[in-house]
This record gives C-alpha cells, structure tokens and sequence, in this order.
C-alpha cells in the first residue's frame, strides 16, 4: 500500500491549494499523527506499507494536465502513478 507523505512545508502548500482542504487535518502534526496510526495499522495486518514524498508543486501540475480538482481523488491517483513509476 503507497500513502502519501509530506514534509511540514509540502503539507502547507497542500493545505493552501487542495479543493479540498476543509477536509484536510487543520496541522501537519494532527496529520502526520493520523497518517502514521494509519501505516501502523496496515503494517500490522500485513500490508507492506510505502511512503510516498509528495512534492506539492508536481502534484498541481499534474492536476492541471490532467484536468483534475487537487483533491483526495487526485492525490491518491498521482500517488498511485508515480510510486508505480518509481518501482518500474
């Protein structure tokens, strides 16, 4: 399983250009504290856990040519995309 990982800048420029950041943790730290429950979780049932750095500049980008929100949906696909890029 790849989750989405950001540095405490990344998260601000995440926070400051998401469609979606009123869905998002109000901190980095409240956000990196669900995240890593969330790792911890899944790495005790098993799943082998990749944590994916997010740099926020390339995500817009992607967005943007690919026509998307800057969302959950998004950054999940973006995610998805270039950690199975990086594995090849």
């Amino acid at each position: 399983m790849v989750l989405a990982y950001f540095t405490q800048e990344e998260w601000r420029k995440l926070r400051r250009h998401a469609a979606d950041a009123h869905n998002l943790d109000d901190t980095y730290e409240a956000w990196r504290a669900s995240i890593d429950r969330l790792a911890t979780k899944l790495q005790a049932g098993d799943s082998q856990v990749v944590k994916y750095y997010v740099d926020v500049q390339e995500l817009i980008e992607w967005c943007e040519e690919q026509g998307l929100p800057l969302d959950t949906r998004a950054r999940s696909r973006f995610v998805a995309e270039r950690a199975g890029d990086n594995q090849s």
